[in-house]
Formats: structure tokens, sequence, C-alpha cells
């Protein structure tokens, strides 16, 4: 009996567990479509950069390539995740829609980041991961990808191309990047150290905003690929060069009306007598700029522009002296090295920048030191970490003070006296040892407060900012390019959130300064950038307390409300009204009636330095002196920093002002006057005099406003003055 109800029990829960299994896999197979449905689509995310190789404290323009297996349109951002010398930087790009079934392109810009050196290597690879976040929340998988760099200690240079086939340019544009090879200039034919690098991209490649040309050095605009730009990339290309760029145009036979307008544009900008006009065939000429000219030069703004004017391209010659007049023009070589390169078409050699000699160190000879780099070492940017400490002394607040150490050290000999000998004497005298848990915590508590209160009284409790503000002005009296040097330091901590209007927006390390022996000691949180760069940025940041936070933000024709325009009309300055003591006094009688009493002013012309007007509480330590120190060099951080060093950690803000103002002797500075604008880590771009060439001068304004100080500059040069100067003995 038992046996039979347990064979009919294990029946039945056989029928059961297969009545069950059944069901399972009937309701498997009925959601199996709903399954796949909800599977979210594939999204691949690539950046490549118009540069194979990105230029060094500079912004990375580039293509952003987005495909998506999925059938329906995607918005969203894209995280991006940099990891660069100081950290990780973190950016957000919003607005981000993706069209399914094809390759969603659209121009993008990544800031300059901090390239970590490796010794001698060659180029440096810096990682970077990708991730896009669909707005209903779906996260999709990061994506690794390499951003290419030049090693920081050994400099090179970028030349965009535009090039409508993409098959490596037409002959002509070979050419010409050949003879605009800076290393073309190298007399030492074994060195290939330095490389110029060429970056072809498609005419609808290029930007349509001027910042993004910061990643090139120069521009080549041949045939075709000048005949299909459009207007808004005319016109940033003419911002951009304003603000300091180089531009080499070589136009085909047949011009059109919008293409020569641009030309005239920029001839105007130039105040140059060249007119250029076509022919019935649409063939280019210039009046004024000589009949057997091969190239007409023009200065415009802070920038250089070339012109092609032989329309037959069999009549080029390559390795001319004109060619090499313009090469040197582009790429605004000084003039001590001019009429060499125009007889060898070579630097001078023998021609060595003097290297300070340090105490205690063996004696340094300029000529063995500087033979024995290479010119892409020798020309290295320089770091802005080197004016770190100079700028941070000039920033920060003037009530700030460190806590001396006489105070710390004699609050602690107060307190372990409060809590040994007289605890236990006072104490026991009344009999009340047993007090010492009372009065321990007491005590403690009372130098706890004592401390905190004299920190504060010392290094402040407010949040403060105060900047540099440096306006470049043109001749017609506006911005041509704007950066704010600012400074964040705060009593207590802060979230900090700032928008930027067509902005770069880079932080600057301050681990060299007097608060940071080691960078070990203070692991910085880079800011998060948050929109598209450079259109529309939010940055976010969180400011620690008494931890100063160094940046930059660079703007190309900005607009009045970013940089107020000056009351002044530069245009009536002349270089004979800087020339004389009799008229630089009175020009300074002119110049703080408008710009107030409290503002400083001087003027650069070759190595020397005229004060018109000095307020030392505007700069702390006004330059007395009118000649460059010998000792003014920035340090080479990249190797050899005991041969090449800067002693600029001292400088006072007028120092800082006249150094990168003119630099001398530093990086690339051996030889060109001035290098394109990069916005990024680097002040070597802020450069504009040509401490060689004594038909240029340099007025400088120094006005307070507030908390900042805002920097006029502006940079005249004589009138009959050739564009290219020769050099003069």
């Amino acid at each position: 009996m038992n046996e039979h109800l347990v064979f009919h029990r294990r029946r039945k829960l056989r029928h059961n567990l297969i009545a069950l299994l059944f069901i399972t896999v009937a309701v498997l197979m009925s959601l199996s479509p709903t399954v796949a449905k909800a599977a979210p689509p594939q999204v691949s995310t690539r950046f490549v950069p118009l540069s194979p190789r990105a230029r060094v404290a500079a912004p990375v323009s580039g293509i952003w390539e987005i495909i998506s297996s999925g059938s329906q349109l995607l918005e969203g951002e894209l995280r991006l995740t940099i990891k660069g010398l100081n950290g990780e930087q973190v950016i957000v790009l919003t607005d981000v829609v993706i069209t399914p079934g094809t390759t969603t392109r659209f121009r993008g810009m990544l800031p300059a980041i901090d390239v970590p050196y490796f010794g001698n290597r060659e180029l440096v690879q810096v990682e970077m991961s990708v991730q896009f976040v669909a707005s209903d929340g779906t996260e999709f998988l990061p994506e690794p990808a390499q951003l290419m760099f030049r090693n920081p200690s050994m400099q090179s240079f970028n030349i965009c191309i535009a090039d409508p086939h993409m098959a490596g340019g037409t002959a002509i544009e070979r050419n010409l990047a050949k003879e605009l090879a800076f290393e073309r200039f190298n007399p030492n034919p074994v060195d290939n150290s330095l490389g110029t690098a060429p970056a072809h991209v498609a005419p609808r490649d290029l930007p349509n905003d001027p910042l993004s040309y910061c990643a090139f050095d120069m521009l080549l605009l041949a045939d075709e690929g000048f005949m299909e730009t459009d207007t808004a990339q005319r016109a940033a290309i003419a911002k951009w060069v304003a603000a300091g760029g180089s531009l080499c145009v070589v136009p085909r036979t047949s011009l059109d009306a919008p293409q020569l307008e641009f030309l005239n544009q920029l001839a105007k900008s130039a105040d140059s007598e060249i007119i250029f006009v076509t022919d019935a065939d649409g063939r280019l000429s210039a009046s004024g700029a000589g009949g057997q000219a091969e190239f007409a030069l023009l200065r415009v703004g802070l920038g250089r522009v070339a012109v092609g004017l032989l329309p037959d391209k069999s009549n080029r010659n390559p390795g001319s002296t004109q060619y090499r007049d313009m090469a040197a023009f582009l790429w605004k070589i000084k003039a001590e090295q001019l009429q060499s390169i125009r007889e060898t078409g070579t630097f001078q050699k023998g021609k060595f920048p003097q290297i300070p000699n340090i105490p205690g160190q063996p004696r340094v000879y300029a000529e063995d030191f500087q033979q024995s780099l290479s010119l892409a070492e020798s020309l290295a940017t320089s770091r802005a970490s080197d004016w770190s400490e100079s700028l941070v002394g000039q920033l920060m607040p003037k009530t700030f003070r460190f806590v001396p150490l006489w105070l710390m050290c004699g609050l602690l000999f107060v307190f372990l006296l409060a809590i040994g000998p007289l605890d236990y004497f006072l104490l026991g005298a009344f009999k009340m040892r047993k007090m010492t848990w009372v009065l321990f915590p007491l005590t403690s508590f009372l130098f706890a407060y004592i401390t905190v209160a004299a920190a504060n009284a010392y290094m402040g409790v407010t949040n403060e900012t105060h900047a540099y503000e440096i306006l470049d002005i043109g001749d017609d009296s506006n911005v041509l390019r704007a950066n704010r040097l600012e400074l964040h330091y705060n009593g207590a901590a802060q979230h900090s959130e700032t928008e930027l209007t067509d902005a770069l927006f880079t932080p600057l390390d301050t681990s060299a300064t007097a608060f940071y022996q080691h960078q070990a000691m203070q692991e910085e949180e880079l800011p998060m950038l948050i929109g598209r760069i450079p259109q529309q940025v939010m940055v976010v940041q969180e400011i620690p307390q008494w931890t100063p936070r160094l940046s930059r933000r660079f703007w190309i024709a900005p607009s009045e409300k970013v940089a107020p325009l000056p009351k002044f009309d530069f245009a009536t300055v002349t270089v004979a009204d800087l020339e004389s003591p009799q008229s630089r006094a009175q020009l300074a009688v002119n110049l703080q009636a408008t710009f107030g009493h409290q503002c400083s002013i001087f003027c650069l012309n070759g190595k020397r330095l005229h004060t018109l007007v000095s307020n030392s509480a505007l700069f702390s330590n006004p330059l007395s002196g009118s000649m460059y120190a010998d000792d003014s060099f920035p340090r080479n951080n990249y190797g050899r920093q005991n041969m090449q060093r800067m002693n600029v950690g001292r400088a006072s803000g007028d120092e800082f002002i006249r150094l990168i103002s003119a630099p001398l002797g530093i990086s690339a500075f051996n030889y060109v006057s001035q290098v394109s604008p990069a916005g990024g880590w680097s002040f070597d771009d802020l450069a504009m005099l040509d401490i060689n060439d004594p038909d240029e001068w340099l007025l400088i304004i120094a006005q307070p406003r507030g908390d900042d100080v805002v920097i006029y500059r502006k940079l005249y040069r004589r009138a009959d003055a050739s564009p290219k100067t020769p050099n003069r003995p």
C-alpha cells in the first residue's frame, strides 16, 4: 500500500516538473522578441584630430564620428576622460544627436592637455576614454582612445593644408610645404630632430571659428583648397591671422569675387598699398607689389600673410631668395637671422644665446652648450609653471601672509607647558589632580581655537579672485585677442561654476610655488568642462581652502562684453611719439588723462625699456633700470635644467609683463619673435616684440580695475619699414 502511494506521488511530481519546464520555455520564447527590442544599440565613437601629431600646449581640433547600430534617433552627451600630466581632465560634450544608419560627423575641440615628457622619445601617447550617455540615462560602454603628441622636450610645428582630394596634396602644395618646413633653416645637416608635420584637411572640415585654428602654427591655402573655403571659414581665418597666425595663400589661375574680396580685406587690414585684381581670365595680380615679386607679404594685426602672385605654376622657383624671405616672414624669424637665411637658407652659425652660469656648477660655455642641443631641444616650448611663483605672488591678496614659524613654535611651546608642568603643579597645589581630565580637553580646545584664529588672521577668510587681463590692440583700437590670467584664493572651500563663451580655458600648474615644494603634496582635481568647446563652456571646479588656483582664459576678437574696448584712439600714437624723451613725456600726460593717474606706462624697443609712468602700488618692486637683466632666462623643464633656468620666480608684475611680451634667449625665441596663438599652458604665444628690430616699439599700459589689472599692449612699426625688415648693423 505504501509502495503504491509513493509510486503515484513520484509520477505526479515528474508530470508537474515537465509541465513547469514547458511553461518556462514558452514564456522565454514569448519574451525573447521583447528582450531583443529592449537591448540598447551599440554606439561607436571616434575623434579624428585634424593633425596626426597634435601641437604642444595648444587645443586639439578634430572631427567627431559617431555610428549607432540602432534604428532610433539618440540624444545625449559624450563624457571624455583624458589622462594628462597633472591628473584626469573630464569633459562633457552636450547636445549630441546621433542619426541611425549613418555616420554622424561634427567639428570638435579638446582643450590644451599638459602632456608628460619622456626623455628623447619622439612621440607621447595620451590615453582617453569616451562614453556616450543617452538623455534617458542609458550609459553605453566607454571606448578607449589615444591622442598622439610630440614630446614637449622636442619642438615640432604643424602646417594645416586645405586639401580637397585628401591625396597628399597637389605638386605645388607639396613643394610649398617643403619650403615652409622650419627645419630647412637648421644649419646642422645631420640634425633631423625637428619636424614640421603637414596636416591635410578637407576644406569642408576647416573650422569656422578662429580659436580652432590655434591647433596649427601655419595655414596653407592653395588652388582648390582656397577656392572651396566658405565665407564663415574665411572670416574665422582672418581673425586668427590678426591674432598672430600665419597664412600662405597661393590662388589658382581663376579667382572668384569672394576670394578676391578676402585678399583685399587682408591687404586693407595691413594698411598696405597693395590692391589685388584679376584679369579677364581671373588670374591674380597685385598693384604695388612689384612686377617681379613672387609673393605679396602683409602684416595683418599681429599675424603674417603671404600671397602668391605668379599664376603660372611652372614659373615658381622653390629655394629662391623670395621663397626664403616668404618662409622667414611667415615664421616671424628674428631680424638678426634674416640676412643669413636670405644668403644661405639657414640660421646664422655661431649665433648662440648667452647661457647664465650657476654658482657652484662647472662653467658653461654658451657655444658648447648650444652645439650639444638639437634644434628641437633648443626650441622646446616653455611651461607656464615656470612663471607660477611670480604670478601667484603678484595676484595673491595683499593681506595674505604665511603664519610665521616663530608664532607656531611659540603656540606649541606654550601648549606643551600648559598640559605638562603647569597642569601638574597647578592642580597639585590645589589637590585637584583628578581635574586633569577636564583641564586637558579645555586647554586643547583653547589652543586649537587660537591656532585657527591665527591662521585666519594671517591667511584670510574671504574668497578672492585677482587677475591680469591682457588686451592686445589692433590699428583701429579693437581688441585682437584677450588673455585673462586669473587666480582664485579662497578662505573657505567653494564650488565654482563659470560660463565662458567663445573662449579657451586652461588650468595652470601651481605645484612649483612655495605652497607645494613637491607635487605629491597636492593632488589637484582638474576642473570639469561642460558644453561645446569653445562656443559655450561651463567650467566646474572645487576650490579648496587656502589653495591658490591659477588658470588662463583666451579669446580671439572678443566681444566688448568680454573685453571692454579702451576709450583711447591708439592710431593717434606714432613711432615718433615713442622715440624721444620729450614726446614720451607728453604721451604719458595724454594717456594718464584717459587711463587715470593710477596706471603704469612703459614701452619697449630692442632690449631697452622706457618707463613713462610707474605706480608702485600697482606692481610690486617696479622697474627702475632700462636694460634687460642678464639672468632673465626661463628654465628648461625637460632636461639639462641646471643649464637653462629662468630666474622669474620672484619677478615683479612689470617684469613679468616685459618678459612675456619680449622674451630674450629662451626656447623658440632664440630664432623667432612670435609664435602663432595657442591659448594653452605655455605663455610663448604672448610674445609680440622682435627685440632685434629697431623699427618695432611696444607700448604697454597697466590700469587697475577693481581687484584686476588690465594691461593694454599695442605694437607699433615704423611706416617706411620693409615687411621683411632686413638685418641692420
